[in-house]
């Protein structure tokens, strides 16, 4: 008996010792003059990796450590905005920022400015494929911009073989 006590206060002690680690933050990000919830705004911990976005309703929940002190949001066409890491809802209103993207080249997982890209770019626009009789996305980006090579697989899962 005494032995499952002494395991059961481990236990205890051994879990709010994990949880103190850690702190969990949710709220919501909406725009400041319209309050419409924001989408993919990027949370990050100040001076520190991102650790998350909010959704499409604009509400997030992230887990930072417990010594976090603040937050950054930031997203395109708003201003960055910066906040303690209290624990609660948090409520964030961001302001549109005056910093407007012209263009943005999208390459693989990484975006940057048309002019810090050091490969070709190509600009394939509606009216080039609007007359196309394709059925798919990926069919009507063939052919359109020189080397651009299009594989799309068939869906099917692939069965690897037992040896």
């Amino acid at each position: 008996m005494k032995k499952n006590l002494l395991l059961l206060i481990n236990l205890f002690v051994l879990t709010a010792f994990i949880s103190a680690q850690n702190k969990t933050l949710t709220g919501k990000v909406t725009d400041l003059k319209d309050g419409t919830p924001l989408p993919a705004v990027t949370i990050r911990i100040k001076e520190g990796a991102s650790i998350g976005v909010t959704n499409a309703d604009g509400s997030f929940k992230v887990v930072v450590p417990a010594k976090t002190k603040a937050l950054i949001f930031s997203s395109v066409n708003y201003s960055e905005i910066e906040l303690p890491a209290t624990t609660g809802d948090l409520s964030v209103k961001m302001e549109k920022g005056n910093k407007v993207l012209s263009e943005v080249i999208i390459s693989g997982y990484v975006t940057r400015s048309k002019r810090s890209n050091t490969g070709s770019a190509s600009v394939i626009s509606a009216d080039d494929v609007r007359s196309q009789p394709n059925a798919s996305f990926d069919q009507l980006l063939q052919g359109q911009a020189p080397g651009l090579n299009v594989k799309t697989g068939s869906g099917q899962r692939a069965e690897v073989p037992m040896l």
